[in-house]
């Protein structure tokens, strides 16, 4: 299989000769982590529907763990949201990461705060 990354003049070769194809999944997600690319946040209601489908495509759907997360939440926020996550980031990884998701739906994702703020 090749898998021709955007960035590389030279295709990488995967061989799943002996490895199952999650190991191979796992690989193609390594590889993707490092083209992504997001703007910050720091609390403009107007941004947290765009941001969090950012970080859903480029960040969730590249790792499974809970601490690289909440390190991406800690890298692409700034002001008052990377104060949310700073304030969680105290708790164990999985459970720090769960608890600044509702901070940031309650603080920017409401409808009627979007709204007021247009």
């Amino acid at each position: 299989m090749f898998i021709q990354q955007p960035y590389s003049a030279f295709p990488v070769q995967i061989s799943n000769a002996g490895y199952s194809d999650n190991n191979v999944l796992t690989v193609v997600r390594e590889l993707n982590k490092l083209k992504a690319e997001m703007q910050n946040f720091n609390r403009d209601p107007i941004d947290y529907n765009r941001v969090l489908q950012q970080f859903n495509t480029r960040i969730c759907h590249n790792t499974d763990s809970s601490g690289e997360r909440l390190n991406f939440l800690l890298e692409f926020t700034t002001g008052e949201a990377n104060r949310i996550v700073i304030g969680n980031s105290h708790l164990d990884s999985k459970r720090g990461y769960k608890a600044a998701l509702p901070e940031f739906r309650d603080r920017y994702g409401d409808a009627d705060i979007i709204a007021q703020s247009s």
